[in-house]
């Protein structure tokens, strides 16, 4: 559309309005919204900090505390800024697609190295699961039983993706010129959902498998130590552990670096008055947000840096967004109704209407 900015209120001007999206309307909109993406990646980068301090500990025997924990954000925040300044955006690039196929190659390590008849069973099965109760675990808030577990963690997931909508949507976005709606949405959902299947079916059938057989007191280790240093040992204990838990923590960071480069981009872009046609934002302002999102993932530390804590701001900041969310529907459909009003014909044309509907086409295209 030629818009010189990617702020939420310009997004929904066909709903608010011009007036509004200028005013307060639209400062409350974009206040929510950048709120949102810095919670959304702060508690992304709790979890990844907490995870990696905890690796730390198990190799070096340096207790994973607050200084351990803020180190290694601003290790983060540092690795950043040498990016930035030293215009290393290619080989960032590269150093991200080279940490992928790492962890792909650490799945499949596990996956071989492991029970693999056991993991491919397990996988299908809760696959089984899943489709049969879909509708049901849809709505699963267990008021018999009383767990807590989908308060506890379905529901935060689903505030967890609220506010990580804005963001991934301005990123798929920048890297998706050229494709269309229907391959931007069939690709993000289904390579997506693979993705996260194939990682939570082999790392998540070995922790079962180790659990239920006695090999592990994978369960102990999470009421004792915490979930992250769980992890931690659970890939100590595969063959070549050591190398292969050095690696995993590479990866994790490098990972997380990259993620970083995407939040802050998206937040400057939402930020920025004005930016040239495939500009990027300024530098610093990039850097501002940087720090900006490890000074909120160090405030969850210093409020405590459990998980409960982590998770608790992510609701906080991800339900507010669902309604922004039902508006930016609204605007996209008057978009697609706008653009491509043939698409919303109630009936089917005769050959000859056809004929007409394609020539009046044509001719307002020319």
């Amino acid at each position: 559309m030629k818009r010189r900015n990617l702020r939420l209120s310009q997004l929904l001007v066909d709903i608010i309005g011009e007036k509004h999206a200028k005013g307060v309307v639209g400062y409350i909109i974009d206040i929510v919204a950048i709120f949102g993406t810095l919670g959304a990646f702060s508690t992304s980068m709790g979890l990844a900090v907490d995870l990696i301090g905890a690796g730390i500990e198990n190799l070096t025997g340096i207790q994973n505390g607050i200084e351990v924990q803020v180190g290694i954000i601003v290790l983060f925040i540092a690795f950043y800024a040498l990016v930035m300044f030293a215009g290393m955006k290619k080989g960032v690039s590269k150093l991200a697609n080279a940490c992928v196929y790492a962890a792909f190659a650490l799945g499949l390590i596990i996956l071989i190295s492991g029970p693999t008849a056991f993991i491919f069973s397990y996988f299908f099965d809760s696959l089984g699961v899943m489709f049969n109760n879909y509708i049901r675990m849809s709505f699963w808030t267990d008021p018999v039983q009383k767990s807590g577990f989908p308060q506890a963690w379905t529901m935060y997931y689903w505030a967890w993706y609220f506010a990580y909508l804005v963001m991934m949507g301005v990123f798929l976005a920048r890297i998706s010129k050229g494709r269309t709606i229907k391959q931007l949405v069939l690709t993000t959902i289904t390579f997506g959902s693979a993705g996260c299947s194939f990682f939570i079916a082999i790392f998540g059938s070995y922790s079962v498998f180790n659990e239920i057989t006695g090999a592990l007191p994978i369960l102990q280790w999470m009421t004792e130590s915490g979930v992250s240093s769980a992890i931690i040992q659970t890939i100590k204990s595969l063959p070549f552990g050591g190398i292969i838990l050095v690696t995993f923590l590479i990866v994790e960071f490098f990972l997380m670096s990259t993620t970083m480069t995407s939040a802050a981009m998206a937040v400057s872009m939402m930020t920025t008055k004005e930016l040239d046609h495939d500009a990027d934002p300024d530098v610093s302002v990039r850097m501002i947000w940087a720090i900006g999102i490890g000074a909120v993932s160090m405030a969850a530390f210093f409020m405590g840096g459990s998980i409960d804590t982590i998770k608790s701001m992510c609701v906080v900041v991800g339900l507010p967004m669902i309604v922004l969310y039902f508006m930016l529907v609204v605007c996209l459909m008057k978009w697609i109704r706008r653009d491509h009003p043939e698409l919303f014909t109630q009936t089917v044309a005769s050959p000859a209407q056809a004929k007409e509907q394609t020539v009046e086409l044509n001719r307002v295209e020319a």
